[in-house]
Formats: structure tokens, C-alpha cells, sequence
């Protein structure tokens, strides 16, 4: 009580704490929140995009020949997530090829790492996926060499 919000996120992070007590939210009154502050009860997946950071698997590299656009991501199931990406037309394309992966622990840190470092070179398109619009935010105008370099 009394903390400016980003010590009270620093702590929890350096302590290795995802929930904090926090001020009750507006729309229901909850306390628990992530340590970014957003309501854990409200929304749940708020806890499993903190979570995601920290999970063993694949930060992959995909080219989409069609849009000349390179795709940085992180899965923990390879071939199902390759497979998904055409599926799905991500970034309207259906043609994402895999040209790199590698398998680390914090995954998801390092996706994110890399996508900061890649920002200038960031692209968006709107697709559908399970009938809804989304926005591709993963993608980028370099070469899968510029990226590969990135998650190195």
C-alpha cells in the first residue's frame, strides 16, 4: 500500500510472483491481479499471456513468400503451430514456410525480446480465425536472416 505501481511489478517479478493484492477492480470489485496490474479474475488469459514468458519451447522463424513478410513466434507444439499458420491464413497468407527454430526456456520472453528489436520493420494485416477479424502483430518486412540474427 502506499507503492508506486512499477516497484510493487519489479518486486513481484524479481520475486518471481505473478498475483498481487491490488485496489479493487471497477467492474466487479476483484483484488487479485497480474503483476501488470490487469484483473485476474475478470480475465484469466491475462495469467496465461504472463505465463507464456516463461515456458520451455520453440521460437520459430516463417517466410511467407506470397507478402515477402517474415514471421517471428513462439510454440510449444511445432508442427501443429506450422501447420495452423496457413490453416488460419495468418497475415493472409497461406503460404508461411518454416525456415528457423530453436527451443529455449522463456520462450516467450524471447519472442517478445526479438519482436521489440524487430519493431521498425513491423507489418499488419487483418485475417479472420475462428470468424472473428484479428490483427497480425507478429510479422515483419526483413529477411528471415535479419531475424534470425535478432533471436540469436
Amino acid at each position: 500500500k502506499g507503492r508506486a505501481p512499477i516497484e510493487v511489478k519489479d518486486e513481484a517479478k524479481r520475486l518471481g510472483k505473478k498475483i498481487i493484492l491490488g485496489v479493487p477492480c471497477a467492474a466487479a470489485g476483484h483484488r487479485l491481479r497480474t503483476r501488470y496490474g490487469h484483473c485476474a479474475q475478470c480475465n484469466p488469459a491475462h495469467l496465461g499471456y504472463q505465463n507464456r514468458a516463461s515456458v520451455q519451447g520453440d521460437v520459430y522463424i516463417a517466410v511467407s513468400p506470397s507478402l515477402r513478410w517474415t514471421k517471428v513466434g513462439s510454440t510449444t507444439n511445432r508442427d501443429q503451430r506450422f501447420a495452423k499458420l496457413n490453416f488460419d491464413a495468418y497475415g493472409t497468407a497461406h503460404d508461411w514456410k518454416p525456415v528457423f527454430w530453436v527451443t529455449t526456456e522463456q520462450s516467450g520472453k524471447i519472442e517478445l525480446d526479438v519482436h521489440r528489436s524487430l519493431r521498425r520493420y513491423s507489418v499488419e494485416a487483418t485475417y479472420v480465425k475462428d470468424g472473428k477479424p484479428q490483427v497480425s502483430r507478429e510479422c515483419f518486412s526483413c529477411s528471415a536472416v535479419v531475424a534470425m540474427n535478432a533471436v540469436v
